[in-house]
């Protein structure tokens, strides 16, 4: 049944039709003094018995609402013969004519969420989540369909499944595609039916964040769609809901705490960047969880075999114990650190999360580039990789400026058996030759010089040569430091795309360039050569 829009309800006037389901119906309306609200109107006799249960969730909601501005707030509940009815803070509206509650399910009819917005919205979210568990209860059917915003800032809604932690469920509540696989099966464990509940919401919640991040339904999960760039925040997200919605139980985060940790951890590498050592501690973590779950297995498993167990238990649990992973080493962060050369003698400044790659990590790196690819690998590409190792065994430094897969912009420092004199000495134009001339034989590059120019930097005389190997790919900003005994070389190359930003940081971070005495001595007697 429908209330006719415009007529009082209890006081308040209906002023528009919301929405309804098999149980109840949402209206926009407007109390006495004039305030808007939503106020939903449930049947009794649609729910039959269940009536109670659904006015025993909205009445538990209500009491935990009084301090949490982080939940949808409810004003007044209320019952007659025939229904019972609650009214709420009503939903923005998505069009400016017509009053169409903005929810997350309509923002994600256009698509995923804009990069800028997605974490602000999932974190409100998850707060609202971690404030209904922490009053001991759980929400029970999570969906964008069921997320609104009020002043812009998402709040879930339709709380009527609200059940308290401890609660024996009798029942499946939810909507089957935010529900774990394991609640969906005919077969599933009656035990985990009845106590898995909250972790159900992260679940869930998990489905939530896949949708936010790609647009698609809850049904495409895990796929990303055709065409979809795979950015930072993307990345994250993807990782963060496979974690809460992986298809073993028992290798799910399922946690609120540990999720919550997720969380702020997405949020420092948005705002700094993913280093090395971050993605070392994901896979580290991961395998932890694979192996935890494993063993989880293997452990119910052994229960159910008891005369099995015995047989093999010391055996079992020495290998257990024996390949279970350490934690990772974690190491306090400052927002710079300063780089030391002692074969010329200066020091520099870099932004920390720009990691040298040491010669046996590159030697790890290469092996693994070369055996995953195999023949697959370009032939450029695995003498790039040669490059890399040979630059690295005679005792230059390569240093990674961000973790792109297909190509990481770096700096590389090395110095050059050739006096700097001769250099000092040599013309201009055989100069640009010989750079353009440089990589051209085993790599088969097409270099293509942008500028050039001789300099002094840092009171070193110093060539400068702007140039790209593979022009509108690649480009490279080199410094030639020139003394009695050696040249040394220190080159930015990174994507085109990226080549502005990094020229910018590269700058700055040659600005802090210091070279020692004995340095500034041994280049002295070139300043003065023609």
């Amino acid at each position: 049944m429908n209330f006719e829009v415009g007529t009082l309800f209890h006081g308040i006037k209906l002023l528009r039709y919301c929405g309804g389901g098999a149980y109840g119906e949402v209206y926009y309306g407007e109390d006495i003094s004039g305030k808007r609200l939503a106020v939903k109107i449930v049947f009794k006799e649609k729910l039959g018995d269940a009536w109670q249960r659904e006015l025993k969730g909205v009445v538990n909601y209500r009491r935990i609402t009084e301090n949490a501005p982080e939940l949808l707030q409810l004003f007044h509940v209320e019952e007659d013969a025939d229904v019972f009815f609650y009214t709420m803070e009503a939903a923005d509206s998505a069009t400016d004519d017509v009053y169409t509650p903005d929810t997350l399910a309509r923002r994600l009819q256009k698509g995923p969420l804009p990069q800028g917005e997605i974490f602000r919205i999932l974190s409100a979210i998850f707060a609202g989540i971690r404030c209904i568990h922490k009053a001991g209860f759980a929400h029970r059917d999570i969906k964008p369909d069921n997320i609104l915003f009020v002043k812009g800032v998402p709040k879930l809604g339709d709380i009527g499944l609200l059940s308290s932690l401890d609660a024996t469920l009798t029942q499946i509540a939810g909507t089957m595609d935010f529900l774990p696989p394991e609640m969906r099966a005919a077969d599933g464990d009656e035990f985990v039916r009845r106590i898995s509940h909250p972790r159900n919401d992260l679940y869930a919640f998990g489905k939530v964040v896949y949708c936010a991040a790609t647009g698609n339904g809850p049904q495409e999960w895990p796929t990303v769609p055709a065409g979809q760039k795979l950015s930072l925040p993307l990345k994250f997200f993807l990782r963060f809901s496979f974690q809460l919605c992986a298809k073993d139980p028992l290798k799910r985060l399922d946690d609120i705490r540990a999720a919550e940790a997720e969380l702020n951890e997405i949020e420092r590498k948005l705002l700094y960047g993913e280093t090395w050592r971050d993605k070392l501690r994901y896979i580290t973590r991961r395998t932890g969880v694979a192996a935890r779950g494993n063993f989880l297995h293997t452990a119910k498993w052994l229960v159910r075999h008891w005369l099995i167990v015995s047989l093999v238990l010391l055996t079992a649990g020495a290998a257990v114990w024996y390949f279970w992973p350490e934690p990772p080493f974690d190491i306090a962060k400052v927002p710079f650190k300063t780089y030391r050369n002692d074969e010329v003698g200066f020091t520099m400044d870099l932004p920390l999360d720009w990691e040298e790659l040491t010669y046996a990590t590159a030697q790890k790196t290469i092996k693994e580039a070369i055996d995953e690819e195999g023949d697959k690998l370009p032939e450029i590409e695995r003498k790039r990789l040669q490059f890399l190792d040979e630059l690295l065994r005679f005792g230059g430094t390569y240093i990674v400026c961000d973790y792109d897969n297909t190509f990481p912009d770096n700096i590389t420092i090395q110095t050059l058996p050739i006096k700097g004199e001769e250099y000092q000495n040599v013309s201009d134009d055989e100069l640009r030759f010989s750079a353009q001339q440089l990589f051209r034989g085993d790599l088969e590059y097409k270099t293509q010089i942008y500028d050039f120019k001789r300099t002094e930097f840092a009171g070193v005389p110093c060539i400068y040569i702007d140039l790209s190997h593979q022009p509108g790919v690649i480009r490279t900003n080199n410094y030639l430091f020139l003394f009695r005994d050696r040249v040394m070389s220190i080159a930015l190359t990174c994507k085109d795309a990226t080549y502005q930003q990094r020229k910018a940081q590269f700058s700055s971070v040659l600005s802090t360039l210091k070279f020692d005495k004995k340095a500034l001595e041994l280049s002295e007697s070139l300043k003065t050569r023609k």
